[in-house]
């Protein structure tokens, strides 16, 4: 499973992948064709209502806890914080 709970927001992204974001706080990264989950990014407070692809290495992620993150899919890390 890529989320323990329901996911609430769904970007595509480069190279056949899926960006999804959801109420237990974490963003997957997922193989579409595979279904199977590439990583798990964590930062969030709360849960992630919104994703989009800025490049093919990094993302954006807005959470209802007031934040909005950048992360670097490479290095799995959150990059940028912005409240």
């Amino acid at each position: 499973s890529v989320h323990d709970t329901p996911f609430m927001c769904i970007a595509p992204h480069y190279n056949n992948r899926v960006i999804t974001g959801g109420f237990d706080r974490y963003i997957s990264v997922t193989h579409l064709s595979t279904g199977d989950k590439i990583s798990s990014l964590y930062g969030h407070t709360a849960e992630v209502r919104a994703i989009v692809s800025l490049n093919e290495d990094t993302i954006a992620s807005g959470s209802i806890d007031g934040t909005i993150r950048i992360w670097s899919l490479s290095l799995e890390t959150c990059t940028e914080v912005y409240d």
